[in-house]
């Protein structure tokens, strides 16, 4: 699901944040509910078109007539987004727990092969 959000507002096409670009909240914006929602939907239907990803960082820019969002660039991982928290978390802490919860069953069934293997027991 999409999390952490934040806003770059620019006068040119460019919104590089280190670029003079000002950062926003998307509710400082006066953005409706249903275009968040929509921004959202947007970012997760783009992530959906990489199935064996579980976090991106995603681009959405909104039409300025239509307010329609449209994904501009999809990211491994999230941008530079000091002081955005999200369930109480910033980006970074977020996806180390998702992924932590992603490779929990592999991590299990690793280490009971690590412990049969420091017992003498091999098995393949």
């Amino acid at each position: 699901a999409a999390c952490h959000c934040v806003a770059r507002v620019s006068r040119t096409p460019i919104t590089n944040l280190h670029l003079r670009s000002k950062r926003m909240s998307p509710e400082d914006m006066g953005l409706s509910e249903a275009t968040l929602a929509a921004v959202r939907e947007c970012a997760e239907s783009a992530l959906a078109a990489f199935s064996g990803s579980s976090v991106a960082g995603v681009d959405v820019v909104i039409g300025s007539g239509s307010m329609k969002p449209h994904v501009v660039d999809v990211n491994p991982f999230g941008d530079l987004l000091y002081n955005v928290l999200y369930q109480g978390v910033d980006p970074y802490e977020w996806e180390m727990r998702h992924l932590e919860l992603s490779f929990a069953p592999l991590i299990a069934a690793n280490s009971g092969k690590a412990a049969r293997a420091r017992s003498g027991v091999v098995q393949i």
